[in-house]
């Protein structure tokens, strides 16, 4: 049985991955890391209530796979600043808890066009925070980059987004449009990209890193 470590638990993806591994048979154990208190019916998940500062000196059990679901908007943190922090300074610090513990395996998700050499900010510390995650060496680093996500936030006592919102309603009325070349930027719902995560850590494997494109993952 397999032990799984989760950050970003109560987000869009989060949320659909603690579903996943929940319902698996191959986890008989769930740390969910959280900056409050949130109640789960399954006994399998223990809620683990910390301060996102101080994640590094955070202890778990050897060889678990760790899931990193974390982020945010510009917006939604209130300026660049509080944005990096969250979508790359918290990120790091719990792949390098991962590193600590000999993680079996460390699944987070980044975004479709991650690159640090990008002009777009948000594109250019999603690409920062996948190299200093890579440099870390962690066995077996996947790296999940989605396209546009597809989901509602209403259920999650969540604020939502226009942008998923717009792009919800759009998809919805016209799928025909992603063929051929646009099949790689298809909006993807969040579920897809959990089940993806979950299948590959249970997966056999041996590959040391793996960028998992949005087409893989639809």
């Amino acid at each position: 049985m397999k032990t799984a470590v989760i950050i970003g638990a109560t987000g869009l993806v989060g949320t659909e991955l603690v579903k996943a591994l929940s319902y698996s048979q191959h986890y008989d154990k769930i740390y969910v890391i959280a900056r409050r208190a949130v109640e789960f019916n399954d006994k399998k998940i223990e809620p683990v209530v910390i301060a996102f500062e101080n994640l590094e000196q955070q202890k778990f059990p050897t060889g678990a796979d760790y899931f990193c679901a974390l982020g945010t908007t510009i917006k939604q943190a209130g300026s660049q600043e509080a944005f990096r922090k969250v979508d790359h300074d918290y990120v790091v610090s719990f792949a390098k808890i991962a590193k600590t513990c000999e993680a079996n395996s460390f699944h987070m998700v980044s975004a479709m066009g991650a690159s640090q050499v990008s002009t777009n900010f948000y594109s250019r510390v999603k690409g920062e925070t996948e190299k200093d995650v890579l440099a870390l060496g962690l066995k077996k680093t996947r790296i999940y980059q989605p396209s546009l996500l597809i989901g509602t936030r209403d259920n999650l006592g969540q604020p939502s987004r226009l942008g998923e919102e717009i792009v919800t309603a759009v998809y919805n009325n016209a799928k025909f449009l992603f063929k051929g070349f646009m099949k790689k930027y298809e909006p993807i719902t969040a579920e897809k990209v959990a089940l993806a995560m979950a299948k590959n850590a249970i997966s056999d494997s041996a590959k040391n890193k793996m960028i998992v494109s949005n087409r893989e993952m639809h």
